[in-house]
């Protein structure tokens, strides 16, 4: 993944890759691979160096993208952390995955994340950002605050990352990102625990490349498909069978931070989408809005339908089975429409 979207893609390297719909975040492939070469240079600002372990804990926003791939690219190893955690999950998570750093929003559905992390690390407040030394998880030494607040005491702000990076070299960085193997583990995604506690699967590069191209192969992706992700990325669905099959195919995407039937829905039409990834429920859920019928999806595809059985009223009669079908199946491309 070192340089795959713009050594791959030199055509289409300046062609739109993200777009937000509810942010001002949309990025060119050739713009999203030097963010997130300034962010790896950032975390090695930090002491962070090939092999450490830096967790995420956000829903789909952009820095959890720029986390990911950021942290691939100077060798670090991504740690994903389900955004339901609460306090004894996330503790014994940091502590299993010997993380050495986490970025964090500021929290999801109620939770608030930091104050878990200061109830994990009541050292946090009074030390010097990225200098943490704390009893509980003696090898945590940053945690990187990336939500919408001002930044919590002891945190480093993720906005600082950009300057930052500017300690480190463009040529040791690059020293660095080379000398990165295809075979090394550059993700740690976690068990649900249901037989026990959370088991760590360690995941190479040419493991999540090469699933990503499966899919995307399955699914008929080009660089003129568009993907609504609606899954959350900690999760294999999001960041394999979606992201994975995107970045390998060259295909842009639309990311959800959170799921809203009606928020999707948008998201599909105004932005062309060719595909969308869900759970029954979510295709549930929007079937069942009321603004449903208002929607034109012609432009839909194809998809992916997982995460558990299919309903019956996932069979909708005609003509909604023309026009968002479910459960979605790879047939013949058609051209998208004109953005």
């Amino acid at each position: 993944m070192k340089r795959l979207w713009v050594s791959k893609s030199p055509i289409w390297r300046h062609d739109n890759m993200i777009d937000y719909t509810d942010r001002d975040y949309s990025r060119t492939w050739k713009e999203f691979n030097d963010e997130c070469e300034t962010i790896a240079r950032g975390f090695m600002a930090l002491g962070l160096k090939k092999g450490s372990h830096i967790s995420i804990w956000g829903t789909n926003v952009p820095a959890w993208l720029l986390t990911f791939f950021g942290s691939a690219k100077m060798g670090g190893i991504l740690v994903t952390v389900n955004t339901s955690y609460k306090v004894f999950e996330l503790d014994y998570q940091l502590k299993q995955s010997d993380s050495e750093a986490i970025v964090l929003i500021d929290g999801y559905k109620g939770t608030s994340y930091i104050d878990i992390i200061n109830e994990l690390c009541p050292e946090l407040e009074s030390c010097e950002p990225g200098k943490l030394k704390s009893r509980r998880l003696p090898l945590l030494k940053s945690v990187i605050y990336a939500g919408e607040g001002e930044c919590p005491a002891g945190m480093v702000d993720w906005k600082d990352l950009y300057t930052l990076a500017e300690q480190t070299p463009v040529e040791e960085f690059e020293a660095v990102r080379d000398s990165c193997d295809c075979h090394e583990v550059v993700n740690i995604q976690y068990t649900s625990g249901t037989t026990g506690f959370p088991k760590g699967v360690m995941l190479t590069h040419y493991n999540i490349l090469n699933n990503g191209q499966t899919i995307g192969d399955g699914m008929k992706f080009t660089h003129e498909d568009r993907l609504c992700i609606t899954v959350p990325f900690f999760h294999c669905f999001g960041m394999v069978l979606a992201l994975m099959s995107c970045i390998s195919h060259g295909t842009p995407f639309v990311p959800i931070d959170m799921f809203n039937a009606k928020k999707v829905m948008d998201a599909l039409v105004t932005k062309h989408c060719t595909a969308v990834h869900g759970v029954p429920t979510m295709f549930i859920a929007m079937l069942e809005h009321p603004d449903f019928d208002k929607y034109d999806f012609s432009h839909m595809r194809t998809g992916i339908m997982a995460g558990g059985p299919r309903p019956p009223k996932i069979n909708p009669p005609p003509p909604y089975s023309t026009a968002i079908l479910l459960p979605f199946s790879v047939r013949p491309r058609r051209r998208p429409a004109a953005r």
